[in-house]
């Protein structure tokens, strides 16, 4: 090849968002991998239900006040910096995380290891941050339509097959040892911070709205959005409450109670990400499912049923299958809220920064309260069982909403 094809084939992938897809999978599969580990590790460490429960809320825990700090200022800087520099203190706090949790480090602290630990993923989580608003705002400029829902479609495949990688790995590594998940975590997230480097800078935006998405402001919002969106947001957090039980809870559950390995959770959170994967390919490459009222209820009973399956069933074979319910679910809500969150907005990154508020602090109350709930009472279903109400008043609200959109459509002569 010719020194100027060469030359031809960088500028283009320079040019495409390749890069940061990649970026978004290994950025992705490095936080799930320690994530799937860490209610293993912080158990080895002699950390309680309530104590785990607080490990894996925490990132969320900081997450949305880092959000919300830093939601009305994402728009004036730089995507590629912001992300950048988001993503090198992740790998910052991932280094933090594999060096206390070794007994030389944390034995010279005075508090007990389970909470230390919560130090570098607090800080993870205030990095992140200003990673997936600004790198869903960095890729949705200037797009609308089903040019928006192809680059969200594919953005949402990549971080999903980074998770899928993520759970298989960190299920099967913290069987081994307890740092083997978290040093794979480390080169993850190097390698997605070179990858954001390599990344072509964008166009630094106007700080006047009217400048920045110049498409958007001449398409025309779809006369239901407002009710889809308000709907969207109830559903996300509820969701991702019960995403935030799947993730610590029911990974205590499944070895302590039901007497599964860790290689068991790492293959149910596989096949959740695997679930998510497919909707997420799916609802990219069409729109069909845009404003359908009817797949809000229809995934939603989808999640009652997974979670009524997690609190009856002892089969692992089962188990799986109500863990792909509840995924089914995740994937619908996510992609239907990101789409609806951001459509027709100028502020993307500020929007987007909604959407990640809603869901972390969904997935902290589920992980957190979850594991005081589980240790308060010394039941590890319980915390499911308030999730199942929690998902019935959310559908009752999401009715309340349909009933106010059909009179707004459809007015009395």
């Amino acid at each position: 090849m010719s020194m100027p094809s060469k030359k031809r084939l960088r500028a283009a992938y320079r040019r495409s968002p390749a890069a940061i897809y990649l970026a978004s999978m290994l950025g992705a599969g490095g936080v799930l991998v320690s994530g799937v580990a860490l209610p293993y590790i912080v158990k080895r460490l002699g950390g309680n239900d309530a104590q785990i429960g607080l490990a894996v809320s925490i990132v969320m825990l900081a997450y949305v006040p880092g959000c919300l700090i830093v939601a009305p200022h994402l728009d004036r800087f730089n995507a590629k910096s912001v992300a950048l520099l988001g993503l090198s203190f992740v790998t910052i706090s991932q280094g933090l995380l594999c060096l206390f949790i070794s007994p030389a480090v944390y034995q010279h602290f005075p508090i007990h290891p389970a909470w230390l630990v919560s130090i570098p993923l607090a800080l993870q989580g205030l990095s992140l941050a200003g990673v997936w608003p600004v790198i869903v705002g960095w890729l949705s400029y200037n797009s609308e339509g089903r040019k928006l829902n192809r680059r969200l479609g594919v953005f949402n495949v990549a971080w999903c097959l980074g998770n899928i990688i993520g759970a298989a790995l960190g299920g099967y590594f913290v069987e081994i040892n307890s740092c083997v998940p978290l040093l794979t975590s480390l080169a993850m997230m190097i390698v997605s911070v070179l990858c954001i480097a390599c990344a072509q800078r964008p166009e630094k935006p106007n700080h006047h709205p009217d400048h920045i998405y110049p498409s958007v402001l001449t398409a025309e919002p779809h006369p239901m959005l407002g009710h889809f969106r308000w709907a969207a947001r109830i559903a996300l957090g509820i969701t991702f409450i019960g995403v935030g039980l799947t993730r610590s809870q029911f990974a205590l559950l499944l070895k302590f109670d039901l007497g599964y390995q860790e290689s068991n959770f790492g293959i149910a959170m596989t096949l959740f990400s695997t679930v998510c994967l497919i909707i997420f390919f799916i609802g990219g490459r069409t729109i069909a499912w845009h404003y359908r009222p009817g797949l809000f209820f229809a995934s939603q009973v989808c999640q009652l049923i997974g979670l009524v399956m997690l609190i009856s069933c002892t089969n692992i074979y089962l188990i799986y299958l109500a863990i792909m319910l509840v995924a089914a679910n995740q994937g619908f809500i996510y992609i239907s809220h990101m789409y609806y969150g951001i459509s027709g907005g100028t502020r993307r990154a500020a929007l987007m920064a909604i959407h990640e508020i809603l869901l972390a602090g969904g997935f902290a109350l589920g992980s957190l309260g979850g594991g005081y709930l589980s240790q308060l009472y010394h039941n590890r279903y319980l915390p499911f069982q308030v999730s199942i109400v929690l998902v019935m008043l959310a559908g009752i609200a999401q009715i309340i909403i349909w009933k106010k959109m059909n009179q707004t459509a459809c007015p009395a002569a």
